[in-house]
């Protein structure tokens, strides 16, 4: 289909040439003396008109404004049918003259629609860089990255993505923040606190949206929950750990509690705090591990597994990369184990687990980061929270609850949304 300007220079072309004939065929009129008031009209307008094309384009097509400047060639012609050739030559290069100034202002004016529509086209069409890095690989965290993604691509933006592994290692992480600098990426994502810190200190002018980062404010992310800081916001995974602990308590009946922790990660040293007071609430007595990598997490679980009755994880990232390794030491011991993380706990071992849905805490993050690209200034957003009911989910592992000798009260299985039974996980 032709362009505006394509057919706006088309209609152009087409007076104009419409114009040098009619001059052309009045002079051949006048000259051969044939310019009878009525007859040279009729003759005059059918040999202009004659098969209703010109150039190609066919006369009865053409719009309302051809249409008049037409009629007003003709107006000229129609009254000036007894003037003398001389004052006849001159209207109609007169004529000539407004035809090719109206052509040429038309030009003008389809170069700039024709322009106005190509800057608003390449706007619209502009190809977004972002970059989207996680600490480590594991279920939960590849699942945020999912969500954000599918978000991202849900709202129609054109987008390539930069997706990046710190494999554990904050190293690792800063030199993914200087990439993305270097990239120039328009948004970065930062998925767990130790990238995200990375991230929001190595990039001043680009917005960064944290996901997942369990105490923003302890992470020094941002000063306050009520809105972003300077260029970063995002998504807090706060857990509801105290009351965790007591319905594990409650469950189970166990005394002592452990706990496995990464020193280096802020979010993992702020949730020790709530399991510290959630153990106090429900008079447990806590035995606590720290690691500072992945391949220390089967040890640590062995060196408590004797001194407790079960353990809690919260969403450290680092226990929960090896997390195969502590279920089996635990399940060994047939002593239990409660995940705040349910995504993790789908692969089985777990007797309970109950947290956040974290395919929709990444798809919430992302959502973030279409409103960032939209105009919205990273300061103005608030740190969202995953706080509705259809964010959670609960699992039970009656396969683990079995080897434990755990037997979980109907009403909350009622509430489950995935049950694991003879190794088959179902979703109710």
């Amino acid at each position: 289909m032709p362009s505006y300007c394509e057919f706006a220079n088309a209609h152009c072309c087409c007076l104009w040439q419409l114009t040098t004939k009619a001059l052309r065929i009045w002079r051949v009129l006048v000259s051969k003396q044939k310019f009878g008031r009525k007859k040279s009209e009729a003759r005059f307008l059918k040999k202009i008109l004659v098969g209703n094309e010109i150039a190609g384009r066919d006369f009865t097509s053409i719009d309302s404004i051809d249409r008049n400047i037409l009629k007003f060639i003709i107006l000229f012609v129609k009254g000036a049918v007894q003037a003398p050739f001389l004052f006849m030559e001159k209207i109609m290069k007169k004529t000539l003259v407004f035809v090719l100034v109206a052509a040429l202002l038309g030009f003008a004016g389809c170069n700039k629609k024709s322009e106005n529509a190509s800057s608003s086209g390449s706007e619209s069409s502009k190809k977004f860089k972002i970059g989207i890095a996680k600490i480590v690989q594991h279920v939960a965290l590849d699942d945020i990255e999912r969500g954000v993604i599918d978000a991202i691509n849900a709202a129609g933006v054109n987008a390539e993505y930069d997706l990046q592994n710190a494999n554990g290692d904050v190293n690792t992480a800063n030199q993914i923040a200087a990439q993305f600098k270097d990239e120039k990426v328009d948004v970065a994502v930062g998925i767990a606190t130790p990238v995200a810190v990375a991230l929001a200190n190595t990039l001043k002018d680009t917005p960064v949206v944290f996901g997942t980062v369990t105490d923003p404010l302890g992470a020094g992310l941002v000063k306050t929950l009520e809105h972003g800081e300077g260029n970063v916001t995002g998504m807090s995974d706060a857990l509801p750990s105290v009351e965790h602990i007591k319905l594990f308590a409650e469950i189970t009946g166990i005394k002592t509690l452990g706990y496995i922790y990464t020193a280096s990660e802020d979010n993992s040293v702020s949730s020790l705090k709530l399991v510290e007071k959630g153990a106090a609430e429900a008079g447990l007595s806590l035995v606590t591990q720290s690691i500072s990598n992945s391949s220390e997490v089967k040890q640590a679980a062995e060196a408590i597994v004797g001194r407790v009755d079960g353990i809690y994880l919260t969403t450290d990232n680092t226990v929960f990369s090896a997390l195969p390794s502590l279920v089996s030491v635990f399940s060994k011991a047939k002593k239990p184990i409660f995940s705040a993380d349910v995504t993790g706990a789908k692969n089985g071992g777990c007797f309970m687990a109950s947290g956040f849905n974290y395919y929709k805490a990444g798809y919430a993050t992302g959502e973030m980061v279409v409103q960032i690209l939209n105009g919205a200034k990273p300061a103005e957003l608030p740190v969202r929270f995953m706080t509705k009911p259809e964010d959670s989910d609960l699992l039970f592992d009656l396969d683990a609850c079995a080897a434990c000798g755990i037997t979980i009260p109907q009403e909350y299985l009622d509430k489950a949304t995935y049950i694991i039974k003879d190794g088959k996980l179902t979703e109710k």
